[in-house]
């Protein structure tokens, strides 16, 4: 792996927030960054989320989806985790105004341009490059969210192998690849110890 994303700080995430809500397509936006932030996933798989992904027949929001393998990265299906505030962000970006349209359209991807097209994982890269440029964050990416998401369940004190699942990693050390060791782990990790 070359240089990875950076992990994002509280500030950082912050800071991001400040800009998106500031900006055209607030609610589209910021339902893109917690979706990547909460549930770790891909531009790729952000991209090709579809309506029917996240909304039942019923239009209730969905707790779980399974991923198509051709929404992976590597052409397997896959289940993600939809968190009480993703049901929440989910729920409000579909009841906006100008997304609300979506409902009825359960083939559609859930993520349109302002153009009312698809995302490409391009597009996406590239809105969030300019995102976090305007917030003044370096060396981030959409990874970063993924790269977030690892360090974050890790800080939690959640097992490696959940993290595992979770990102959806075959191999447990390409899972560590993404996990930082944090301060507040380190401080953690000391102050559990009872000895002497």
């Amino acid at each position: 792996m070359s240089k990875q994303a950076k992990v994002l700080n509280n500030a950082e995430i912050k800071r991001l927030k400040a800009v998106i809500n500031d900006n055209r397509y607030a609610v589209r936006n910021m339902t893109l960054m917690l979706l990547g932030l909460n549930v770790g996933l891909r531009a790729k798989e952000l991209a090709s989320l579809k309506v029917s992904d996240v909304l039942t027949d019923d239009f209730k929001i969905r707790d779980m989806c399974v991923l198509a393998k051709e929404q992976t990265k590597r052409d397997e299906a896959n289940r993600i985790f939809f968190n009480k505030a993703i049901r929440k962000q989910l729920a409000t970006y579909l009841n906006d105004d100008a997304f609300k349209h979506l409902q009825h359209r359960r083939d559609s991807t859930l993520f349109i341009t302002k153009n009312n097209t698809a995302f490409t994982t391009n597009t996406l890269v590239n809105l969030f490059a300019q995102l976090f440029k305007l917030a003044n964050i370096q060396q981030a990416s959409t990874h970063s969210f993924r790269r977030t998401f690892a360090t974050v369940l890790n800080d939690n004190a959640t097992n490696v192998f959940t993290i595992q699942k979770l990102m959806r990693h075959k191999n447990i050390a390409t899972t560590m690849l993404y996990v930082n060791v944090t301060d507040t782990q380190l401080i953690n990790a000391t102050n559990n110890l009872k000895l002497g």
